[in-house]
């Protein structure tokens, strides 16, 4: 344990340092579904009987319109790299606004994840399907030499997704803002101090247990016998 959290001293640390970052947003997935792929999704209806194998557009009140909505939790979202032959990932020379030349890596990653259709119509009735996988490559050219590692992460998601009830189909339509970063780990060397927790902020039921005021006037009053 560190005793002086005063003294500025120099400090050697190890962190991922940043070779590279682009952002893009990406077509995650394009895709229709109509009757017979709708009733193959196992949808779950509330406030209604039937089986997964239903069409779940049977039991949702279609005069008064149906509500789509795309169900993703993004932080379950897998971005990794393809790797080419032998691992080694292709450099291509390219040239930049200023007409400076420089040699970029070509590097391929794969988007993956989850998602599930939910339909609701006017009476409350909800639909929900089962998670639905997907899959998505993309290219990229970053700077990426041989022993950086690629890391990615999916950031948001537009969902422009349609339903036509006449149709009985939904389009499912969501856009990616998909994050691919280079790093490699590397130890620096930086100013600073040790530090310590701060004191918390949270009242805990001590605290709060605290004495109510008192009249000194009337009781116990001003008799000095008292």
């Amino acid at each position: 344990m560190h005793d002086n959290f005063d003294v500025v001293e120099r400090l050697c640390i190890r962190v991922p340092k940043l070779y590279d970052w682009v952002q893009r947003a990406v077509k995650g997935v394009n895709r229709t579904f109509d009757e017979a792929a709708l009733s193959a999704l196992g949808f779950e209806v509330s406030n209604a009987p039937g089986t997964s194998d239903d069409d779940p557009f049977d039991f949702l009140d279609l005069e008064g319109g149906v509500e789509l909505r795309m169900i993703a939790d993004l932080s379950d979202f897998e971005v990794t790299e393809m790797s080419g032959m032998n691992g080694i990932r292709p450099t291509v020379t390219t040239v930049l606004p200023n007409g400076e030349t420089i040699s970029l890596q070509r590097v391929r990653v794969q988007v993956t994840g989850e998602y599930r259709i939910e339909l609701r119509d006017s009476l409350g009735t909800v639909a929900i399907s089962e998670p639905i996988p997907f899959s998505t490559v993309k290219t990229f050219f970053l700077c990426a030499p041989e022993g950086t590692e690629i890391a990615g992460v999916v950031s948001a998601m537009e969902d422009d997704s349609e339903v036509d009830v006449a149709a009985r189909t939904v389009d499912v339509d969501l856009v990616l803002c998909l994050n691919v970063y280079s790093l490699m780990d590397v130890n620096i060397e930086v100013e600073g101090s040790y530090v310590s927790p701060r004191p918390e902020l949270v009242s805990d039921v001590c605290s709060l247990n605290t004495m109510p005021p008192t009249c000194p006037m009337i009781f116990p009053g001003v008799d000095p016998d008292c």
